[in-house]
């Protein structure tokens, strides 16, 4: 666990200085802001009460103006602190969602297929978008400034009365254990409702797209997937209500804790000033002293609880994102002279009990044509897609000039083939991006395809000419 823990951390670092290296230096800057209002909420009014007890009204003021102005300073400080930190949130987002989303690409294509699969990958964009990284970068800030706090508050309070700390971490130690009881039901409710809401989200958004519009009216579908959201939308609230229920028994107990806790120290520091122990600046002192301390110790055991449980959620983008930095790319090109053959290839789909495709041996010479026939089911499409490297052979080999096929460089192989599948997609950017996508030396090749499909006239009728968009999407 340590050593995932670990890794989350950083994970997390690695994502922020990336963003740019001032994220450290404004972590330490909020670190310092943080102990430094502690302190000074607890100094000041006893400053100022003894002044005023002293007949030094004009020193008195003097306090007060220069803590106000302390207190604008850092308002101003805190609020750039704050919109720095929504800016890393959003370009950590975006670079955390462009390394998922290379990875789902990257994966092989009948893992897509796999249930786990598709739950882990729609757990990774919950956490993304949940922004854990952020909040791990926000639990080392509140660990760092909320130990020094609590030394300096401790140093405080051992001179008054060491019951009153007791009480304190007593207080404490209750409150962390129904913060880390609140945290695992949130995780376990997250875990929980995985599965619904893919189903909620296909059936709300997926089927209100352009895509099914035709069939859900020429069909009457409208109550159909009404019912669908309704019905996924209730098994939501259901696992939502069940987890708020053990939340709201878990942390009523930490509530009365928590005002037992007030009681006891308020009332033994005011019966102290009243048999004049301690007198009226003092109280204010320690009173102020002891909600620092208390503050900063549950800040303190909170941030190890939320540490434990946002490492859960970073584990669950760790496991699937690939960095950058770890990717090699392969440039070796993939020749083929001769022949594509199968040798004794079968493949079995995920979860299936028997073949689609068994024991098929077969050698395309290149320059042959090849026609695919068979009925629905016969496995046309599977062994397309084992011939195009998308899916892998369960058992046999696919052999490419009499040597295996290295899957390591698929991407070059892939290179080799046109396909146009049933569920082809079309992608609505321009028609030009549509036919080369991002590589400009195909300009001349894509012109020779336009003249070759006949739609040379057309899209010269057009005011964009290659570059109109395909769909409506965009625009």
């Amino acid at each position: 666990m340590i050593s995932k823990l670990l890794s989350s951390i950083r994970f997390s670092f690695r994502q922020i200085i990336s963003d740019n290296k001032i994220n450290v230096v404004i972590l330490i800057l909020d670190i310092i802001r943080l102990v430094l209002n502690a302190l000074l909420l607890v100094f000041i009014p006893k400053m100022i009460i003894n002044e005023l007890l002293d007949g030094e009204n004009q020193m008195a003021l003097l306090y007060i103006v220069s803590f106000c102005i302390v207190l604008g300073v850092d308002n101003i400080i805190t609020n750039l602190i704050n919109v720095r930190k929504k800016i890393l949130s959003t370009n950590t987002k975006l670079k955390m969602n462009q390394l998922l989303g290379r990875t789902i690409m990257d994966m092989e294509y009948v893992e897509l297929e796999k249930k786990e699969v598709l739950d882990n990958i729609h757990f990774a964009k919950k956490c993304i978008k949940q922004d854990s990284v952020i909040k791990m970068y926000q639990i080392i800030i509140d660990i760092v400034s909320g130990t020094i706090t609590v030394i300096g508050m401790l140093y405080i309070l051992f001179q008054l009365n060491v019951f009153l700390i007791s009480v304190i971490i007593c207080s404490v130690i209750v409150s962390t254990i129904g913060e880390m009881y609140r945290l695992q039901f949130i995780f376990e409710r997250e875990m929980e409702s995985n599965e619904v809401e893919r189903n909620l989200y296909y059936a709300r958004n997926d089927l209100a797209t352009n895509k099914y519009a035709k069939d859900i009216r020429l069909f009457n579908l409208h109550n159909f997937v009404s019912r669908k959201v309704e019905k996924y939308s209730d098994m939501l609230c259901q696992i939502w209500v069940k987890t708020s229920m053990k939340s709201v028994r878990i942390i009523g107990w930490t509530y009365i804790v928590n005002g037992v806790q007030q009681v006891l120290v308020y009332s033994v520091l005011a019966y102290m000033c009243y048999v004049k122990e301690i007198d009226v600046s003092e109280y204010i002192f320690y009173t102020t002293a002891t909600i620092g301390f208390s503050n900063a110790l549950k800040n303190i055991f909170k941030a190890f609880v939320s540490m434990i449980s946002e490492n859960k959620y970073i584990q669950g983008i760790v496991s699937l994102v690939k960095d950058d930095r770890d990717e090699k790319i392969n440039e070796e090109v993939i020749v083929f002279k001769q022949d594509i053959e199968f040798q004794n290839v079968s493949f079995k789909y995920p979860g299936a009990k028997e073949n689609s495709i068994n024991d098929i041996s077969i050698k395309i010479n290149k320059g042959e044509k090849c026609a695919l026939v068979g009925t629905n089911g016969a496995g046309k499409t599977t062994f397309v897609k084992l011939l195009t490297g998308i899916y892998r052979p369960t058992m046999g080999k696919i052999l490419i000039d009499g040597i295996e096929l290295d899957y390591q460089k698929i991407s070059n192989f892939w290179k080799k083939f046109s396909c146009v599948f049933q569920d082809y997609n079309t992608y609505a950017f321009s028609i030009k991006d549509n036919i080369i996508f991002d590589n400009i030396k195909n300009i001349d090749d894509m012109n020779e395809i336009i003249r070759t499909l006949g739609l040379s006239s057309k899209i010269e009728q057009l005011n964009d000419g290659v570059d109109s968009l395909l769909n409506r999407e965009i625009n």
